[in-house]
């Protein structure tokens, strides 16, 4: 479930992005300029270069975002790294007493003498220890995954700022009626007509 919500919202944050983005007319300029001159490649491009905005989020996390002016990013990015941070530390924490409970249930000889979860049985303390070991685990992954995530965004928006979107090109979505047909029965439901204007 935290992978799917990750996932969402780093999506849903793409779309937005995407929507609030209006390249500037300088930009448009010198990139007109430079298809002109014959001389754009990836080593001209004009502000934001892809190349430079996935170099600082990799060193950086967060660095891109700034370097591509989305200011309110890297604070997005760093709340999920301390949330990350809070869940490793705090499932590891919890799988250090389960761990002492279990070896001392276990091991007569062990040098955790005191039980901190009397209350439960050995099956019971080794389920939960393994439990927050897989969860710890997991959040790691997921650390990682939203690291990448941050380098990813940072180079896709770069990308993203040097596409025309002029006015002259517009997409439409508006809620349309679905009719079909299954079994020979004729069906109605919900749908999307997409309009595209050139």
């Amino acid at each position: 479930m935290p992978l799917r919500l990750v996932l969402f919202l780093s999506l849903w944050l793409g779309v937005l992005n995407v929507q609030a983005q209006m390249p500037s007319e300088i930009l448009q300029d010198s990139i007109s300029e430079h298809k002109k001159k014959g001389i754009f490649n990836h080593d001209s491009i004009p502000w934001p270069n892809p190349k430079i905005a996935f170099k600082l989020s990799a060193i950086l996390p967060g660095a891109g975002q700034i370097y591509n002016k989305g200011y309110w990013k890297p604070p997005i990015i760093y709340a999920g790294f301390g949330v990350f941070t809070y869940l490793i530390l705090n499932h590891h924490a919890q799988f250090k007493l389960y761990r002492s409970s279990y070896i001392a249930k276990t091991d007569a000889t062990s040098p955790f003498r005191t039980d901190p979860y009397p209350q439960f049985n050995v099956n019971a303390v080794q389920l939960q220890r393994n439990f927050h070991r897989q969860s710890r685990d997991m959040m790691f992954l997921l650390g990682a995954v939203w690291y990448a995530l941050n380098i990813v965004e940072a180079f896709v928006d770069a990308h993203m700022k040097h596409f025309d979107v002029s006015e002259e090109i517009s997409m439409r979505v508006t809620p349309a009626p679905l009719f079909y047909q299954s079994q020979g029965t004729a069906h109605f439901g919900p749908g999307l007509r997409v309009g595209f204007r050139f």
